[in-house]
């Protein structure tokens, strides 16, 4: 697909990071998402539809947050 390429290597225990990443997902997506959430989605292996449907959000939201987490 026509996605943009993100580049980031965000940690998931830095608190500072994952502000960063609930920010971005309510802001851009209108997501209210947990830390835990995002822990979970990262951790997924898994088609991100399969993902998506999983979560209740959009595949763009989950390549975003997979891609910010690399």
């Amino acid at each position: 697909e026509n996605r943009p390429i993100l580049h980031a290597s965000l940690s998931l225990v830095d608190v500072t990071h994952m502000d960063e990443i609930l920010t971005k997902m309510e802001i851009e997506y209108n997501l209210d998402l947990t830390a835990t959430e995002i822990n979970k989605i990262v951790g997924a292996i898994s088609s991100y539809d399969s993902i998506a449907r999983n979560y209740g959000i959009n595949e763009d939201a989950v390549y975003t947050i997979k891609s910010m987490f690399r």
